[in-house]
C-alpha cells in the first residue's frame, strides 16, 4: 500500500522538459499519490503540454498562478495545496528513478516517526551522484541497485516537544528545522568565520530571540503570508522601505563559480587537485573523469562549485597533513 504521499512539480517556461518529468513520474506512481504541478505563469507551451495530462489521471492537478511568482513562492502554493502526509519536491527536468517510490514507502512504512528523509541524485550523462557535493566512484548500476541506502533523519527534532504536538504544522516544522539544523550548522557559522577572518563585527538582527519567539506565536497561515515566504516581514516594511527593494529578487552571496570556470583556471585547477591530490581525495575521486572536465569549457562550467569545492578541500588537506 503506498504511503500518503504528493508530489510538487513547480514550472515556468519548462516545455523542453515537463513532458517527460510528468510522464515518467505518472509511470512510477499510483493513483494514492498525488502529482502536483505549479504552472509559474509559463509564456511558453508549458501550460499546454501539463493541460493534455489532466484528462489521462484523475491523481494530477495543476494549478496556474496568474503571475510569475518564483520558484520558492510555487513550491509554498504547493505545500498550501499538498493533501499528502510526505512531499517530494522535483524540478521539471527531474526523473524519477524506476524503484524510488518503492524505496520510499518501504523506509517510511518501517517507521511513523521519520521526519525526513534524504537520498541521493544521480546524473546519468556525467555520472555524477550529487549528495552534498560530493562525487563518489559508482557505476550506474551499482548505484541504483543501492538506492536503498537513505540517509534516515529519525526524530531530527526530539528537543522540540511542541513539535510531537504538532507534527502536521509544516511551516513550523520548517522554521524548527532551520534553527535546530541548518542555521547554527551552516549559513551563521560560516557568516561567522567569514566576518571575524576580515575584522568585521557581524549580527543578524532578525534573529534577535524577542522576535523568533514571536514569530512562533503567529497564527501558522501568517507563516506564508499572501503566498509569499516573509510575506507579513515584507507587508510590515513597505511603510519603510522602498517597494522595488522590499519584493526584489533574493540574491545570495555564493563564490561566482562559474565565472571562474569560464576564465580558464585549468592550470590552478589542474595542478592542486591532479598533481597534488592527496590520499583521502583519490580515495574517493574518480581523477580520470575530473580530467575529463577540466578539459571542456562546458563541464567545467557546470561543475564550477564541486572544482572548487575540492580544490579547497585537498589544499586544506595538504596543509592540515604538514
Amino acid at each position: 500500500m503506498s504511503t500518503n504521499i504528493s508530489i510538487i512539480i513547480p514550472v515556468y517556461n519548462s516545455e523542453k522538459f515537463i513532458e517527460e518529468c510528468i510522464s515518467n513520474t505518472l509511470n512510477k506512481i499510483d493513483k494514492k499519490i498525488e502529482l502536483i504541478i505549479i504552472n509559474d505563469n509559463s509564456t511558453d507551451n508549458t501550460k499546454k503540454i501539463c493541460v493534455k495530462f489532466l484528462n489521462k489521471k484523475n491523481n494530477i492537478r495543476l494549478i496556474n498562478l496568474k503571475k510569475n511568482c518564483g520558484v520558492s513562492v510555487a513550491r509554498n502554493i504547493g505545500i498550501k495545496e499538498a493533501k499528502g502526509k510526505y512531499l517530494i519536491f522535483l524540478d521539471s527536468d527531474d526523473l524519477l528513478s524506476k524503484k524510488t517510490i518503492n524505496k520510499i514507502n518501504k523506509v517510511v512504512n518501517k517507521s511513523n516517526d521519520n521526519d525526513i528523509l534524504f537520498f541521493p541524485s544521480y546524473d546519468p550523462i556525467n555520472k555524477i551522484i550529487d549528495n552534498n557535493s560530493l562525487m563518489k566512484k559508482f557505476s550506474d548500476k551499482s548505484f541504483l541497485n543501492n538506492i536503498e541506502n537513505f540517509c534516515l533523519v529519525e526524530d531530527a527534532l526530539n528537543s522540540f516537544s511542541d513539535l510531537r504536538s504538532n507534527r502536521s504544522n509544516f511551516s513550523y516544522n520548517k522554521m524548527l528545522i532551520d534553527i535546530e539544523n541548518y542555521l547554527p550548522q551552516n549559513v551563521l557559522s560560516l557568516t561567522d568565520k567569514a566576518t571575524m577572518a576580515a575584522s568585521v563585527e557581524g549580527r543578524v538582527p532578525l534573529l534577535d530571540h524577542r522576535l523568533v519567539e514571536y514569530s512562533f506565536s503567529l497564527p501558522s497561515n501568517l507563516n506564508i503570508y499572501g503566498n509569499q515566504s516573509k510575506g507579513l516581514f515584507k507587508k510590515i516594511m513597505e511603510n519603510h522601505l522602498p517597494n522595488d527593494l522590499i519584493y526584489r529578487s533574493k540574491e545570495g552571496f555564493n563564490p561566482p563559480d562559474q565565472i571562474w570556470a569560464e576564465k580558464d583556471q585549468n592550470d590552478i585547477h589542474y595542478d592542486e587537485i591532479i598533481t597534488n591530490c592527496t590520499s583521502t581525495v583519490d580515495d574517493f575521486i574518480d581523477l580520470n573523469f575530473i580530467k575529463k572536465i577540466l578539459s571542456s569549457k562546458e563541464m567545467r562550467m557546470q561543475n564550477g562549485t564541486f572544482l572548487n569545492a575540492l580544490y579547497h578541500f585537498n589544499k586544506w588537506l595538504r596543509f592540515q597533513n604538514q
